[in-house]
């Protein structure tokens, strides 16, 4: 559901959100290349966002937020993340398969060699 921005707060980790009408907070990153959002990296750039509307998953009756699941080893974790990849392909089906809505894996070595 579509609301207008009315200000903008920094979260505890110093990321912009924007405050919408409907009482909510969307993040609104600039993050190239994935996400180009220029005008969050000046107030004079936020400022010209004032009135503009944004998706609200919340209101929306969708989700608003990262979950971070850790899978321990990447050379043991295929199985468990095949069972998350199933989950998450039901839930995104049944949603409608929303643009928002995204499954993000990363392996981490923590310096070791895979």
């Amino acid at each position: 559901m579509l609301q207008p921005i009315t200000g903008f707060h920094q979260d505890e980790e110093g990321h912009w959100v924007a405050d919408l009408a409907c009482g909510h907070g969307r993040h609104v990153r600039h993050d190239p290349p994935l996400v180009s959002r220029p005008w969050v990296t000046s107030a004079d750039g936020r400022a010209t966002m004032l009135g503009h509307e944004l998706e609200c998953s919340k209101c929306a009756g969708g989700f608003d937020g990262w979950h971070v699941l850790t899978l321990g080893d990447a050379q043991l974790a295929d199985a468990a993340l095949a069972q998350v990849a199933a989950a998450f392909a039901a839930a995104f089906a049944a949603a409608g398969r929303p643009s928002g809505m995204a499954l993000f894996a990363r392996h981490e070595s923590a310096g070791r060699l895979h």
